[in-house]
């Protein structure tokens, strides 16, 4: 087992400088020097002799790989770049606006797996019934609606009509605050999740060694949760895994909605206000979490099904 999470993490470090990579050379190749980024739109552009001075002392007359070697660099010891805007090192800011998206993914994250896995369940062990059709149902909705605008659903309902939760801001992490952005960025997640989870539920559930567990007189809650559960988890966790992404990209438009202060909305802030070195420290933090996440997901395997260690 340790040579397998030994490899998987070797095999991660050509996708991390990667990252770095194209995020960096994105960046340089938005429209406009560094410094114009840095002034005001509205204030009169400085000449020529001051920018050339001010781009030589901050490094960006250097050639791009030697730019780019500093860059990762620095990087490797946590140092993502410096903002103009907040006159802060990008890194610092990160973790500051790190909590309330944790929060918010991991109480959305655990919203999503729980119904999604209980309503797959349900849904398989009722084939054609009515407890199948409203789950297929709430996966069709939940898999149509875009994220944003389930989220201003919510806010309308529970907010301007009915008046039970507050509208958008973070509230220190209080509860109220918590629960309509959970609602709006879980819901699809669980919809997802609860359609994978039926369609392998029923696939283990018409193998042959269920079939015989239930011939020697096993209980069906033995048999669904002992032995079946198990083996149609693995699809499911590959979609966890994989729809990881779409959290964190669906927490940029919930963020922003409900304005709350996480990576995402300083991210969308951040482009608004064309502060790149923000912009590129978030996506790249953005995606190593990806990465990790994706590493957690095949040593689940690992765990779940020993052959894939020798694969």
């Amino acid at each position: 087992m340790f040579h397998y999470i030994a490899r998987r993490m070797v095999q991660m470090l050509p996708v991390l400088i990667g990252i770095t990579l194209v995020a960096f050379i994105l960046m340089n190749l938005v429209p406009g020097t560094a410094i114009s980024m840095m002034m005001d739109p509205r204030a009169a552009p400085l000449p020529a002799d001051v920018e050339a001075r001010l781009l030589e002392h901050y490094g960006f007359t250097d050639p791009l790989p030697i730019r780019y070697l500093k860059f990762l660099g620095n990087a490797l010891r946590g140092d993502l770049g410096f903002s103009f805007r907040f006159n802060q090192l990008v890194s610092i800011i990160v973790l500051e606006r790190l909590p309330p998206t944790m929060l918010l993914a991991f109480t959305s994250g655990t919203l999503a797996v729980l119904l999604g896995v209980f309503l797959g369940i349900l849904a398989a062990l009722h084939r054609g019934r009515i407890l199948d059709s409203f789950s297929m149902v709430f996966g069709l909705a939940g898999a149509s609606m875009p994220v944003f605008w389930f989220g201003i659903l919510l806010m309308f309902l529970f907010s301007v009509r009915l008046g039970w939760l507050p509208a958008s801001g973070w509230g220190s992490g209080s509860v109220s605050h918590l629960i309509l952005p959970t609602l709006a960025l879980g819901y699809g997640f669980a919809a997802i999740i609860a359609r994978v989870t039926r369609s392998s539920m029923l696939e283990v559930l018409s193998m042959d060694y269920i079939v015989t567990a239930r011939s020697k007189g096993l209980s069906e809650r033995m048999v669904v949760y002992k032995h079946a559960l198990k083996n149609a988890l693995i699809p499911v966790i590959t979609v966890i895994g994989g729809q990881v992404g779409r959290l964190l990209s669906g927490a940029v438009l919930t963020e922003t909605v409900f304005s709350w202060p996480g990576l995402g909305r300083l991210l969308v802030d951040s482009i608004q206000h064309r502060d790149l070195p923000t912009v590129q420290g978030s996506l790249i933090f953005v995606a190593f979490v990806f990465v990790l996440v994706n590493l957690v997901t095949d040593l689940t395997y690992a765990f779940l099904d020993p052959r894939v260690r020798f694969e």
